[in-house]
C-alpha cells in the first residue's frame, strides 16, 4: 500500500512539474510579446517587461533566448552600450535559423555602427541586410530593413542612393508612424541631393501633418525645420518665423539637440534677413547653448551666424573668437564628411575587387576544365590537336583581355579614390588635408634652398549674403569661379587649396612680399572681372587677402597660416577688397 502511494505521489509531482513548465513558457512568450509591442511606443512598459525577462533568462528556450537578445540589444543601444549591443546582435546572426530574426539583427547592427561612426562595418552590414531581405517574405521588418539602409546612406550623404531605395517602398498599408518616417527620410534625401529639385511646400506640410497624427513630435520638428528653410531659400523669412515660432516649446520638449539647434539657427537667420539683429542674436545665443557636438552642420551654422552678428556689431574681438570656433567646427565637420566619403569609396573599391577576383577564379576554373577536356581529346582523337590548340590560345587571349579590363576598372577606381582624398569636391582644387601635406614638403625644400616662402589666405567678401539672397547654388558658382580665376593668377608650382567654406590659401615658394602683393592684386582684378550672369544672378565677387612670409613668421606651417589669417582679419575690418601684410607685435 505504501509503494502504491509513493507511485501516485511521483506521478502527481511529474504532472505538476509539466503544468508549471508550460505555464512558465507561456509567461515568457507573453513577456517577449509585450516587450516587442511596446519598445517604441511605451518605453516604461518595455523596460518593465525586460526586467522580468532578465530574471527568467535561465528558463529560456534557444529561440526565446535569441529573440530576447534582439530586444536586449535594442535596449543597450538606447542606453549607449554599443559594444554590448553589437555582441548580442552578432550572436543572433551566428546562431539563429530564423531568417526574420537574422534580418532584424543585421539592420540593428547598421544602427549601432551609425552611432559609433564605424562606416566600414556599416557598409558590410548594409550588404548583409540587403541580402537577408531577399530571403524574407514581405514583413514589417523588410520595410524596417530598407529604412535603416536609407538612414545609413543619408548619414554618409549618398542621397541619390537613398532615393533609389525609397522608391522601392510601397506606401499603401503603412502605419502613420511609418508614413511619417518615410516622408522625413525622403525630404532629407531630396533636399540635399544635388540632382534633385526642392520638394514642394505642400508636400512638407503634408508630412508634418502625418507625423503629428502619428504622435511623433521629433520627426514633425525635423520636417518643420526643412519647411522653414524652404521659406528662407525662397526669400520669405517672415514665413519661416511663422512656421517655427508656435512650435518652439514642442521642439525643446523633445530634448533632441540637433532639431533644437536647427530651429534656433533658422530663426536667427530669418531675423538677420529682416535686419532685426536683436532677435537674431537672441536665437543665435540659444543655439550655442544647446551645442553638444563640434562636428555637425548645425554647430557650424550656429558659430557662423554668431560671428556674423558680432562682426556687424563691430565687436571685432568677440567676432574673431567666434570665427575661430566656426573654423574649427567647419574643419571637424568637413573631416567627418571626408571620412564617410572615403569609407564609401573604399567599400565600392573592395566590392569591385571582390567581383574581379571571383571573375578571375571562374575563368581560371574554366581554363583548367578545358585543359582536362583537351587531354581526353588528345588520347582519343589525334586529329583534333590543332583545333584544341586554337581553343587554348583563344581562351588565354580572353583571360588576358579580361584581366586588362578589370585592371583598368581597378585603376579608375583607385584614381577616383585618390581624387576624393586630395581634392575639394566643389572647386576641384586641393583640399585642406592634402594642402597641409604638400605645404610641409614645399617649406622643407624652400628651407634647404634658402628661399623665402610666402603664404596668402583670402576669403570671399559677404559670401553669406550671396547665399542668403540668391541661394546656395549661386554661392557654389561663386566659389568655383573664384577658384578658376585664382588659378590663372598663380604659377604651376604654387600650392593652392580651399581651406573650407569661402576661405582659400596659396603657398608661393621662392616669392617675397612684393611678389605676393602682386599676386593678390592680380587676383583682386580677376575677381572684379568675373561675369556672374552665368549663375542666373547679378552680383559682385571681391575678396580680402592676408599675407605673410617665412622671413616674418618662420617656416612652421601652422604659424604661417595663423599669421596670414590675422592679416586677413585686419583686411576685412579695414573695409574688405584689399590685402594686408602681417606685422608681428613686439
Amino acid at each position: 500500500m505504501n509503494s502504491f502511494l509513493r507511485i501516485i505521489i511521483i506521478l502527481l509531482a511529474c504532472n505538476v512539474s509539466l503544468v508549471w513548465g508550460k505555464t512558465q513558457q507561456a509567461s515568457i512568450e507573453s513577456l517577449l510579446a509585450q516587450a516587442e509591442n511596446s519598445r517604441q511606443e511605451k518605453p516604461d512598459v518595455f523596460n518593465d517587461a525586460m526586467e522580468k525577462l532578465d530574471a527568467r533568462e535561465m528558463s529560456f528556450t534557444q529561440a526565446q533566448r535569441l529573440q530576447y537578445y534582439v530586444l536586449k540589444a535594442y535596449k543597450q543601444t538606447i542606453l549607449g552600450n554599443y559594444d554590448e549591443a553589437e555582441k548580442l546582435l552578432k550572436a543572433v546572426i551566428e546562431r539563429s535559423p530564423d531568417d526574420v530574426l537574422k534580418l532584424r539583427a543585421t539592420y540593428g547592427l547598421i544602427s549601432v555602427f551609425v552611432v559609433k561612426k564605424d562606416w566600414s562595418n556599416g557598409f558590410k552590414y548594409v550588404e548583409k541586410t540587403l541580402e537577408q531581405i531577399k530571403l524574407v517574405k514581405d514583413t514589417p521588418h523588410t520595410l524596417y530593413g530598407i529604412l535603416t539602409v536609407v538612414v545609413f546612406y543619408n548619414q554618409i550623404e549618398q542621397y541619390e542612393l537613398s532615393l533609389s531605395y525609397l522608391d522601392t517602398i510601397q506606401v499603401g498599408g503603412l502605419t502613420e508612424k511609418n508614413q511619417c518616417f518615410l516622408g522625413q527620410l525622403k525630404i532629407e534625401a531630396s533636399q540635399n541631393a544635388q540632382t534633385t529639385s526642392f520638394i514642394e511646400l505642400f508636400q512638407l506640410e503634408e508630412t508634418i501633418k502625418t507625423c503629428e497624427q502619428a504622435n511623433w513630435p521629433v520627426a514633425a520638428s525635423v520636417v518643420r525645420a526643412y519647411l522653414a528653410k524652404s521659406h528662407l531659400d525662397r526669400g520669405n523669412p517672415q514665413d519661416a518665423i511663422w512656421t517655427l515660432t508656435p512650435f518652439l516649446a514642442d521642439v525643446v520638449a523633445t530634448k533632441f539637440s540637433l532639431a533644437i539647434i536647427d530651429f534656433y539657427n533658422t530663426l536667427a537667420q530669418a531675423y538677420y534677413q529682416l535686419d532685426n539683429h536683436q532677435k537674431s542674436t537672441q536665437y543665435a545665443d540659444l543655439a550655442l547653448k544647446n551645442i553638444t557636438h563640434d562636428n555637425t552642420k548645425q554647430t557650424v551654422d550656429a558659430y557662423r551666424q554668431k560671428y556674423q552678428l558680432e562682426f556687424d556689431a563691430r565687436n571685432f574681438e568677440r567676432a574673431l573668437a567666434y570665427y575661430i570656433k566656426f573654423a574649427e567646427a567647419d574643419k571637424a565637420y568637413l573631416n567627418d564628411i571626408t571620412a564617410r566619403n572615403i569609407a564609401f569609396q573604399l567599400a565600392q573599391h573592395q566590392a569591385i575587387q571582390q567581383k574581379n577576383e571571383i571573375a578571375l577564379l571562374n575563368n581560371q576554373n574554366e581554363l583548367l576544365n578545358n585543359k582536362n577536356e583537351l587531354l581526353r581529346a588528345q588520347q582519343s582523337l589525334a586529329i583534333s590537336q590543332a583545333e584544341n590548340s586554337r581553343l587554348i590560345a583563344s581562351l588565354l587571349m580572353a583571360i588576358i583581355a579580361l584581366l586588362t579590363f578589370f585592371g583598368y576598372r581597378s585603376w579608375r577606381t583607385q584614381r577616383r579614390l585618390k581624387t576624393l582624398a586630395e581634392y575639394d569636391y566643389l572647386t576641384q582644387v586641393y583640399n585642406r588635408g592634402h594642402f597641409m601635406t604638400l605645404a610641409e614638403e614645399t617649406l622643407k625644400l624652400a628651407t634647404k634652398a634658402k628661399q623665402t616662402a610666402t603664404c596668402i589666405i583670402f576669403d570671399l567678401d559677404k559670401f553669406k549674403k550671396i547665399n542668403d539672397k540668391y541661394g546656395h547654388s549661386a554661392g557654389d558658382w561663386a566659389l568655383k569661379a573664384a577658384a578658376i580665376a585664382t588659378q590663372s593668377c598663380i604659377r604651376e608650382n604654387d600650392v593652392f587649396a580651399r581651406l573650407g567654406g569661402e576661405e582659400f590659401v596659396i603657398l608661393l615658394p621662392g616669392c617675397d612680399t612684393s611678389a605676393a602683393c602682386y599676386v593678390a592684386e592680380k587676383c583682386m582684378r580677376a575677381f572684379e572681372n568675373i561675369d556672374t550672369q552665368e549663375s542666373g544672378h547679378q552680383f559682385k565677387i571681391t575678396a580680402s587677402f592676408g599675407i605673410t612670409t617665412s622671413k616674418i613668421s618662420g617656416t612652421d606651417l601652422d604659424t604661417l597660416i595663423a599669421d596670414a589669417d590675422k592679416a586677413l582679419y585686419i583686411a576685412k575690418n579695414s573695409g574688405r577688397n584689399q590685402y594686408r601684410i602681417f606685422e608681428p607685435t613686439s
